[in-house]
């Protein structure tokens, strides 16, 4: 075989063009290797394949965005920016080589008063080390790689006795090293602070309470700390925003000093895009940042996958409120009654809410109802009373069926004793029979001091996160059952609604812990009640008589009397000639002994016979007894002094009116001992809350709606006035007659609190188990009649009615 003809130099033709083409190859890497160190988008596409082998590299507008930001950092036009920009957008990726990057400019950081020669340091910190080490190890990959050493080999070399996974050295003077914000810093600060997501989203969710604060003392203790040259040093922070605000953006931005690149992934109408004014090319709403990576498809899929997470981490939208989820728009107002603010034409005026958007609704006030079924107190402590401290958050809510009120706000830093006396002071003004108290800061120290002054103080401990707790009771603001008071009257509503609204980025949560903690008690009582049927307020669809609040005037010939448990409470009862029970007062007796009882109960009983404001005084008084009905408890005996029983009878007889002349303190003891007082002793039976039960009924058993039938009312109309009322309510779904058959006057607050609180799986409280006493007591009265024969007009012979026997009701 012939050889092939050498030209000069010994090369063959083949081996000449490999060469020329080797030497044009290399030509090329070196202008593009001079080219990159001046373009950090240039120096990531050519090193994609050894970052991301395999992987194809797909070029988006926004990764040019990403890099002119960074460059700009690079070149100390811009000092300390925030990047929010949804996750897997390629942001780890663009830091991993923008460090890598950095250390090509043989002349070190230029221009903007930064010395000659002095090389990038990096401090580069994230939420864990796990992820920080990662992005390290990335980074001395890519600068110890054959494609970087090929073509800037020469410039540095990483020092061989500082060459690890969280920090290693250039012969240069440079170095990159890691932190994070549950190590936290040690060692050097940087040139250049990274921070790439320094918020664990997990961790923000789970531990809202506390985490938040954490990253924040992270940053302010340690990270903010960590520059070399104040006057020249850059800083930049880039996540996903938290979805209920609080992280470390937010914080910055708190601080000021800040620039902010914000990229949504959907379009929100922006054209352009942080310091730089980057143009951002989409034109609909909703277009999306990287269709390519991230299409459409997948987006449905986030939706619906990370649900209230979504607006913030793609769209970098922390919703407002929070983790409370508490929107101010969702609250509604109540005024005292007799109160509010009028329009121009007299009529209430509605309160206006601004919404994020610019927009606004409006919400018109109710009147405060007259009584409730359950209020409570609710306390959040704090340790200390100094105004750098947290606030005493005293909250009185109140609720009638489905709704809660709230009636009375002490707030403000306060000492120990000045703590004591607001328990205090507001257990005057509402003595409702469930106190809550949280169980942390000095919460236990008061339950401690007040515990045995004043009754009813519950702790509650502070069981799961302080959000999972408001999260648990915000169905119901937005349902729109949670009423606050007017803040035209009362502007403390505004600051109120402000700390509700900002969630977990609060700087302080103290109302929201009241509020979350006695709202829980209330609705859990009302879901768990033994007496549903009880209400202060008609329900959806109810009749206008179905409730249970009601003042009425008591008959003097209706049965009276009081029920009594030794030590806890007194109820003052009349009873109908039907069965009905008329609840009209009550006293509180809590710690109060036998003597004391008797002298109270006697007190009551006097004004209730002369003045007539609970009970018309009857002509006839010695013709009924007036019972006192106690347990049988209280005819045990006591050594050697007798039963309780009997020394609060001989007290309640003995009672003469304090600073009051001969002649009072004589018609005192003339009108008891006519008023026949006599102890009775009233067993409770086991079917005692079937029976309140039966009584709180607001309709009959065979109660049913009828349609209207006009020859059937006409009929009724002619025959009997009584049951054509009766057709006619139930035409209507009313009840007509005495229904509910028991009935409470608004006066008597602790009774109709303890109502709706009370549960068959707990002891009952003091006034509710009075009135199950009550309702056990054996009846007495006969039945008065309640129809009496009545003659109509007989017709003439000018076309008058004849006179016909008819019955009607007496409408007592």
């Amino acid at each position: 075989m012939a050889g092939r003809r050498k030209f000069s130099g010994g090369l063959t033709p083949d081996a000449a063009l490999r060469g020329a083409e080797e030497t044009i190859r290399a030509m090329e890497i070196e202008s593009d290797a001079h080219y990159a160190v001046g373009n950090l988008k240039f120096f990531l596409e050519q090193a994609w394949p050894t970052l991301m082998p395999g992987i194809p590299f797909q070029d988006n507008w926004h990764i040019s965005c990403l890099v002119e930001h960074l460059e700009a950092l690079a070149r100390r036009d811009i000092r300390r920016l925030i990047i929010n920009i949804s996750p897997r957008s390629l942001k780890s990726t663009v830091l991993v080589a923008f460090r890598a990057w950095r250390w090509l400019d043989e002349e070190g950081i230029p221009s903007k008063g930064v010395p000659p020669g002095v090389v990038e340091k990096f401090l580069a910190a994230s939420f864990g080390l796990n992820l920080a080490r990662r992005d390290s190890r990335r980074t001395r990959a890519l600068i110890k790689s054959q494609w970087y050493q090929a073509r800037w080999g020469k410039k540095f070399s990483i020092v061989s006795d500082q060459d690890e996974k969280g920090r290693f050295d250039n012969d240069k003077g440079g170095f990159s090293m890691i932190a994070s914000v549950e190590g936290g810093v040690l060692g050097e600060g940087g040139s250049c602070r990274l921070m790439d997501d320094p918020n664990d989203i997990e961790k923000m969710v789970k531990e809202p309470e506390t985490y938040p604060q954490n990253v924040r003392e992270w940053y302010s203790a340690s990270m903010a700390s960590r520059s070399i040259d104040p006057r020249t040093d850059v800083a930049l922070c880039v996540q996903q925003r938290s979805s209920y605000g609080a992280d470390l953006t937010e914080y910055l931005e708190e601080l000021g000093g800040w620039d902010k690149c914000v990229i949504p992934l959907e379009w929100r109408g922006a054209h352009t895009i942080g310091p730089l004014a980057y143009p951002d090319p989409r034109t609909h709403l909703g277009e999306l940042m990287f269709p390519a990576r991230f299409g459409p498809e997948d987006v449905a899929t986030a939706k619906r996958e990370h649900k209230n997470h979504y607006p913030a981490q793609f769209n970098q939208e922390p919703s407002a409120g929070g983790k409370s989820g508490l929107n101010r728009e969702w609250f509604q107002f109540y005024n005292p009654p007799g109160a509010g603010v009028k329009d121009q034409d007299g009529r209430p005026r509605a309160i206006r809410i601004s919404l994020s958007d610019g927009s606004f609704v409006e919400r018109l006030p109710v009147e405060l109802p007259s009584a409730f079924e359950q209020v409570v107190q609710s306390w959040d402590m704090a340790f200390k009373g100094g105004s750098e401290n947290d606030y005493v958050a005293g909250h009185v809510w109140a609720r009638t069926g489905a709704n809660a009120y709230l009636m009375m706000r002490d707030h403000g830093h306060r000492t120990f004793p000045e703590t004591l006396d607001a328990v205090r002071n507001v257990t005057e003004i509402y003595p409702c029979p469930e106190k809550l108290v949280e169980d942390t800061a000095n919460g236990p120290a008061v339950i401690d001091t007040l515990k045995n002054e004043i009754p009813g103080i519950i702790p509650v401990p502070p069981a799961g996160g302080k959000w999972s707790r408001v999260a648990a009771i915000s169905g119901y603001v937005e349902a729109g059952n949670v009423f606050l008071p007017n803040p035209d009257l009362f502007p403390w509503v505004w600051e109120f609604l402000a700390e509700l609204a900002a969630g977990a980025a609060a700087k302080h949560d103290d109302d929201t812990d009241a509020m979350s903690q006695a709202l829980k008690r209330l609705y859990d009582s009302s879901k768990r009640t033994a007496v549903p049927e009880f209400r202060v307020s008609p329900r959806l669809g109810e009749p206008s008589n179905a409730v249970h609040i009601d003042s009425q005037t008591v008959a003097p010939w209706m049965r009276r009397f009081v029920a009594v448990i030794p030590g806890r409470a007194a109820l003052w009862v009349a009873e109908l000639p039907r069965g009905c029970m008329r609840v009209v007062g009550e006293l509180p007796l809590e710690g109060i002994d036998a003597t004391v009882a008797g002298r109270e109960l006697g007190r009551k009983i006097l004004a209730d016979l002369n003045n007539g404001k609970k009970v018309v005084r009857m002509k006839e008084v010695t013709q009924k007894p007036y019972d006192v009905l106690l347990p049988k408890s209280a005819f045990a005996p006591i050594e050697p002094v007798g039963c309780w029983a009997e020394l609060m009878e001989q007290s309640l007889l003995s009672f003469e009116p304090e600073e009051a002349d001969w002649d009072a303190r004589n018609q005192a003891r003339e009108t008891l001992r006519a008023g026949r007082i006599r102890t009775e002793m009233v067993e409770e039976g086991d079917a005692a809350v079937d029976r309140l039960r039966e009584l709180l009924a607001f309709r009959p058993p065979d109660f049913q709606k009828l349609e209207y039938d006009r020859s059937r009312a006409f009929e009724l109309a002619e025959e009997n006035l009584a049951e054509y009322h009766r057709y006619m309510g139930m035409t209507e779904g009313k009840v007509t007659g005495d229904w509910p058959k028991l009935k409470i006057s608004p006066e008597c607050k602790c009774l109709i609190a303890e109502l709706g609180a009370f549960r068959r799986d707990q002891d009952p409280p003091a006034f509710v188990e009075v009135l199950l006493l009550a309702v056990c007591a054996p009846r007495t009265m006969a039945n008065a009649p309640d129809i009496r024969a009545m003659q109509w007009p007989q017709a003439t012979a000018a076309g008058s009615r004849s006179r016909k026997s008819r019955k009607f009701s007496l409408g007592r």
